[in-house]
């Protein structure tokens, strides 16, 4: 656990919980996020038609779930069919594409990266997500692919 005092977190975070990697179409990393570390709390509802989804998850915000720099003790819980999203403006949420050529990259994902967790399967540890680079400099473009029933805007 460390705490992050940065604007936007002020609260208890879960280390090694996630690892964000920036793929080339090759798929070799080119940039890794800053990001890793976690709140975990159960801000968004997924999927409740899943089995044993909780539909009254009781951690659903994230200032009462991941403490206070003074709390003696945290319990972070991700309830089944349910999400916790981070949104991008908070800091260490993003990639620097600055530097990258146009292109197609893919997001990695990589849950428990160090493999600290106990998990009965780790099958399902890694999420890739294709993103598109163009424009020019200083005008950069993002095309994210939908994936399913899912499109980013």
């Amino acid at each position: 656990m460390e705490w992050d005092p940065r604007e936007g977190h002020t609260h208890w975070h879960f280390t090694d919980f996630a690892r964000y990697s920036l793929l080339n179409a090759k798929q070799t990393e080119v940039v890794r996020s800053q990001k890793e570390a976690f709140c975990l709390a159960a801000t968004d509802a997924i999927d409740y038609t899943v089995k044993n989804a909780n539909w009254k998850p009781s951690n659903t915000d994230l200032h009462t779930a991941c403490g206070s720099q003074t709390s003696l003790s945290v319990r972070e819980v991700l309830d089944v069919g349910s999400g916790d999203t981070y949104a991008q403006f908070r800091p260490g949420q993003s990639f620097d594409i600055t530097d990258l050529p146009n292109g197609t990259y893919f997001i990695e994902v990589k849950a428990n990266p160090d493999n600290r967790l106990v998990e009965a399967s780790t099958s399902n540890n890694v999420a890739l997500r294709k993103v598109i680079l163009g424009g020019t400099l200083h005008k950069r473009t993002v095309k994210v692919p939908p994936v399913g029933l899912i499109d980013a805007p």
